[in-house]
């Protein structure tokens, strides 16, 4: 997973991001990696059917819960950005016992989130001096 935000005008970068349209309030792009052990029953609750894609599910239960309660509804492993495009948020969010991992690269308006440290400084705005 990688997904790149320019904060100040809301770009979104990332081949593995999918960018989430036809949602009650707007659209959300999510990138992530995710094993839900209470995806039916999530599903269910939010009235999708047991095959909706990750990022659909995520995006709904952001949406429907809200969005500092729909992390408590997950469980499972997993780590994963959503950003709303509409309120210009940027959420990022791990399973509770940490199992995957998330890291974050942000200076000035750019955050670099993936779930791999590699990924991250593998990106040439990554500068490569030591920070003392």
């Amino acid at each position: 997973m990688l997904l790149k935000v320019r904060l100040s005008t809301g770009e979104v970068f990332g081949d593995q991001a999918q960018r989430l349209r036809g949602l009650a309030t707007g659209a959300l792009t999510f990138a992530g990696q995710c094993r839900l052990d209470n995806r039916r029953a999530l599903c269910r609750r939010l009235g999708l059917p047991a095959e909706v894609s990750d990022a659909e599910l995520f995006g709904a239960a952001y949406r429907t819960l809200g969005d500092a309660a729909h992390p408590a509804a997950l469980l499972g492993d997993f780590a994963y950005a959503l950003y709303d495009n509409d309120q210009r948020r940027l959420w990022l969010v791990r399973d509770h016992l940490g199992v995957t991992p998330l890291y974050y690269h942000l200076r000035d308006d750019l955050c670099i989130v993936s779930d791999a440290l590699d990924e991250i400084l593998a990106q040439p705005e990554i500068p490569r001096a030591l920070d003392e």
